[in-house]
């Protein structure tokens, strides 16, 4: 579990990387990956998200409040439960 508060993630990689639980509270993420990433309940809140890549990543039980997306890669992804809230 790893908290990102008022973070700007620009161009950072997280591919096959494990943030399960994590909290991202008022991030900025652009061209982001988490390309095949384990991040089962983690929690974006008010958080702008760009250019980033979920794709084929676990994502069960997640929650986006107040997220704004622009471009973002779900693809074949795995989001069961996860909530997406403004």
């Amino acid at each position: 579990m790893t908290n990102f508060i008022h973070c700007e993630l620009i161009h950072t990689n997280f591919m096959d990387a494990t943030t399960e639980r994590s909290d991202f509270d008022q991030c900025y993420l652009h061209t982001t990956t988490f390309y095949n990433g384990i991040l089962y309940k983690t929690i974006f809140n008010n958080c702008s998200l760009w250019l980033t890549n979920f794709g084929n990543g676990k994502l069960a039980q997640s929650a986006f409040n107040n997220v704004i997306l622009r471009s973002v890669d779900f693809r074949f992804a795995i989001l069961d439960q996860s909530t997406f809230n403004k």
